[in-house]
């Protein structure tokens, strides 16, 4: 049973993997005491949570039959990449309104031009 669920969702072995990962990391550290480095390391541990958790998401509601995997994985990709994004710019304190709508209506943009050219 645990390996058929393992060999099925492997993005949960990785989401699990990435977890521990930033949790350690968030646990130990000090945003103010560490270089940008290390900041952009755990921007990119958030983005990888995220990630698996939406490839996982996606996968568990069956999107992945409908969708082609490169459809697919744009826009998990991109729902990551913004929701990521939102965090780094909240945490310097530089998200507007005018961001959000900015960073959406890109996002957008980019999902209807990967779609229409796909056809």
């Amino acid at each position: 049973m645990k390996s058929s669920v393992l060999k099925q969702y492997p993005e949960l072995v990785a989401l699990t993997l990435v977890g521990l990962l930033a949790a350690a990391f968030f646990s130990f550290t000090s945003p103010r005491s560490v270089s940008s480095v290390w900041l952009i390391a755990s921007f990119l541990c958030i983005f990888g949570i995220l990630y698996f958790s939406m490839s996982l998401i996606v996968k568990i509601t069956g999107m992945n039959r409908k969708l082609s995997h490169i459809v697919q994985r744009m826009i998990v990709w991109g729902m990551a990449g913004t929701a990521t994004s939102f965090l780094a710019l909240q945490s310097i304190g530089m998200l507007t309104t005018r961001d959000v709508f900015i960073i959406i209506a890109l996002y957008l943009f980019g999902c209807f031009f990967v779609l229409k050219s796909r056809r």
